[in-house]
């Protein structure tokens, strides 16, 4: 597998007239790419999830009432026990926000997000638990992180394919190795913004179900 990329890669730089780099320089770009390439670890998954939930309290306030969220907690928690995935690198957490916008948000690894509307909204524990479901079973998909792979591999290969590669310095090869950094933005606007594909949606529901 490595090695296909690698070829894949060189015949990439070279067709792109990048005739000046050395066999050398290609075998560590293309070195490096495959690690950017590979899917996060469950701890490097947690962190960029931690990044994104950051980024979700820039914009919804978290809701002060203890009470509350050891509710949703337990709840929560109960739907994980039963999910594909019960036991996460940083464990499940769950949170309400004090908006009045009905939303939940799923942060890659096992951060959980429902609004106060949703709160509202619901009319009892059954359906709490289905909402909640839902967005433990994003997470089980890790739909959250199939964004930031995507987002990543797509920079990869415009970075190569500039004729920036014919003079890679240790910057780009670090660059190339820490996309996933700033694709955190990219998983914000998939959550809060664009919102997952049909497909995902559907399948979030169907696994709900049996959670």
């Amino acid at each position: 597998m490595k090695e296909h990329l690698y070829l894949k890669l060189i015949l990439i730089l070279l067709l792109t007239g990048c005739s000046n780099v050395d066999i050398g320089s290609i075998g560590r770009i293309a070195q490096e790419t495959f690690k950017a390439a590979t899917p996060l670890s469950d701890e490097e998954e947690y962190y960029v999830g931690r990044a994104v939930a950051a980024r979700i309290f820039s914009s919804y306030p978290l809701l002060e009432n203890n009470k509350l969220t050891e509710y949703v907690n337990l709840v929560g928690q109960t739907v994980a026990i039963y999910s594909d995935n019960p036991i996460t690198y940083g464990g499940y957490q769950f949170a309400v926000l004090n908006s009045n916008e009905i939303n939940a948000f799923a942060c890659p690894g096992g951060i959980i997000f429902i609004t106060k509307g949703v709160i509202n909204a619901v009319q009892n524990e059954d359906e709490l638990a289905a909402i909640l479901a839902h967005e433990v079973a994003h997470i089980n998909h890790r739909d959250g992180v199939s964004s930031i792979q995507k987002a990543r591999l797509t920079e990869v290969a415009t970075v190569i394919g500039t004729e920036a590669a014919q003079r890679y310095a240790p910057a780009q090869l670090s660059q190339l190795v820490g996309l996933f950094e700033g694709s955190v933005d990219d998983v914000f606007k998939t959550l809060v913004v664009n919102g997952y594909s049909k497909s995902q949606e559907y399948r979030a529901d169907e696994s709900a179900l049996s959670y």
